[in-house]
């Protein structure tokens, strides 16, 4: 019992120590609804005194208020769910209202009319299915479970989709399963969405009220909640509520499904795959595509009316070979032997050869750069053993000879772009597995019927490897990625008097990440190339691998991504507390 009572004195003083705590009248907060109304008699006078009773017909979870002297009742921070209305009051008949729906940042006006007569009857009526907000001026888009479930999604069956259907809301991401990073920094596939004209990072998305960004890429979420895992999603585009703070653009809310007095679950497998689709004209073979999506979810009572529990566990395994076309450079070329792209001669006009000779000027000639004037003229034209445009190999640098090795050979010549420039293409075909697992487990319990507490984790693990198109050359591509994301919360809610209502929640975030870039580990920099100053401080592995080389004419080679390797562990806590 003292551990009980230790334990809501802790809550209480969190709550009060927090700089964000707010009063507010009657505003449905982040992660709740309210419902408010009425009582009067049949000739429409009020009916003071009235006891009213608040049931979630899931949960059990009640809660109890009465009228005030102008017969008003309100009821505050209602999970989302159906709830069933109770009126007695002297000299009137018991009143019972149904499936009254309650949503996230919501007031349900509900006026109650009992009518006269004695303890022992009693009158039951549904609920009303339609809501018309009058409460509050919030512009906002609910979407249900119902809808989030049935919807055609994206590739991913991200949620996020059905935001769409929001008013001034517009994403490009999904579309063609195109998305603005690649898999290997944001294995989430969140989607970037613009509201009202604005930037995606003036948004907020929040889930079961804690705020859910990836800090180096604010316009993502860390973690998308998983399809069959979602509640409830609310949109707000204008006029929010003033709990949701460092919005500019869309405030998204997120609720997760928890466990109800009924056991329920389901089990699904979706697969996709493009064998029907055309290949890129380049590619040998049409491209391959498998997706599968797979998934549980459980959830039900420890005990009735007091305890919860839910589960959701969800695997994606991608598996694409997508085609890699690359202008590299032939043997000859790497061998220093340009004599195949000499073109026409320049009348009148006569250069030197570095074996002392003279020959006409020709268009694609390869000069010594340590001949000649300082400001370019007079140089003269490679030559080896009477042949033009040849580089000797005794003039090849060995870091350059060492790296030609690496760079494979084009498979595909269509002959030259100009009189002087080869086409050689290196068409490849490469698997790009992602492996994502998602796993939630909820708890809810009602300690008392003022009090209930509840806490959430959720751990996010992805794997997936993108080759360097170009091989041990490097080149396009993200090479080995990894991350794990993991995501706390804990809230609850304190009904300290029928007017008096304290909510609130801890959130806490942890994601670590790396994607490695060609040659990681390796001073290859220094030890392949010889080029002084790569691969610095020496023994910090972040400074290991190729340097990115970009020869003119040709695609680049090497490291290109700026942001490999990339090392995180980014921690992030949010809270929030509401006294209403």
């Amino acid at each position: 019992m003292q551990i009980i009572r230790l334990k809501i004195v802790l809550l209480l003083a969190m709550s009060i120590a927090q700089a964000s705590l707010l009063i507010q009248p009657l505003h449905g907060q982040v992660l709740y609804g309210s419902v408010t109304g009425t009582v009067t008699d049949p000739s429409g006078a009020i009916v003071p005194g009235a006891q009213v009773t608040v049931t979630n017909e899931a949960t059990g979870l009640k809660r109890q208020t009465t009228t005030d002297a102008a017969g008003n009742y309100r009821v505050l921070d209602l999970p989302q769910g159906n709830y069933t209305i109770e009126v007695t009051a002297s000299g009137f008949k018991p009143l019972k209202v149904t499936s009254i729906a309650v949503l996230i940042g919501q007031v349900n006006a509900q006026d109650l009319q009992p009518q006269v007569g004695t303890a022992t009857q009693e009158v039951t009526v549904q609920g009303a299915v339609d809501i018309l907000q009058t409460q509050k001026a919030d512009v906002h888009t609910e979407i249900t479970s119902y809808a989030v479930q049935n919807l055609p999604l994206s590739t991913y069956r991200n949620f996020q989709a059905a935001e769409l259907l929001t008013p001034g809301v517009f994403s490009t991401s999904g579309i063609s399963n195109s998305y603005p990073n690649s898999v290997a920094d944001t294995p989430e596939r969140s989607f970037e969405i613009y509201s009202s004209g604005l930037p995606a990072h003036d948004n907020t998305t929040r889930v079961d009220g804690a705020t859910n960004i990836f800090i180096w890429l604010p316009d993502h979420m860390l973690v998308v909640p998983p399809q069959e895992s979602i509640e409830e999603v609310n949109v707000q585009t204008a006029n929010y509520d003033v709990e949701k703070g460092l919005t500019a653009g869309a405030a998204m809310d997120v609720v997760t499904k928890s466990g109800t007095n009924q056991l329920h679950g389901s089990l699904y497998a979706f697969h996709t795959d493009n064998s029907m689709n055309a290949r890129n004209w380049y590619t040998k073979a049409t491209n391959t595509g498998i997706l599968n999506n797979d998934g549980v979810t459980l959830g039900g009572p420890i005990k009735k009316n007091k305890l919860f529990f839910f589960t959701n566990w969800d695997g994606t395994w991608q598996h694409t070979a997508e085609g890699f076309t690359d202008l590299v450079p032939t043997d000859d070329m790497k061998s220093g032997d340009f004599s195949a792209y000499l073109g026409a001669a320049v009348p009148g006009a006569n250069v030197c050869t570095t074996e002392g000779g003279t020959v006409p000027l020709r268009q694609g000639m390869v000069f010594d750069p340590t001949t000649g004037n300082a400001n370019g003229t007079g140089r003269c034209v490679f030559s080896s053993a009477g042949k033009l445009n040849v580089i000797p190999s005794s003039r090849m640098n060995a870091g350059a000879v060492a790296f030609n090795k690496l760079i494979p050979e084009p498979n595909t010549n269509l002959g030259l772009i100009t009189a002087t420039t080869p086409f050689n293409i290196r068409s490849t075909k490469a698997a790009r597995p992602l492996s994502r697992n998602i796993g939630t487990a909820r708890v809810d319990w009602n300690q008392t019927q003022n009090h209930a507490i509840w806490v959430k984790w959720t751990v996010q693990q992805d794997d997936f490897f993108e080759p360097f198109d170009l091989g041990a050359a490097g080149g396009n591509g993200s090479g080995s990625a990894y991350q794990r994301a993991q995501i706390g919360t804990l809230g609850h809610t304190w009904t300290l008097s029928p007017t008096l209502v304290l909510t609130g929640h801890i959130g806490f975030d942890r994601m670590t990440e790396y994607a490695l870039p060609p040659g990681f580990g390796q001073p290859l920099g220094q030890s392949l190339l010889g080029i002084a100053g790569t691969n610095t401080p020496a023994g910090d592995k972040r400074y290991t691998g190729l340097p990115g080389i970009t020869i003119q004419g040709f695609s680049g080679m090497g490291s290109l991504n700026s942001w490999e390797p990339d090392n995180r562990n980014d921690w992030t806590l949010t809270t929030s507390h509401n006294l209403s």
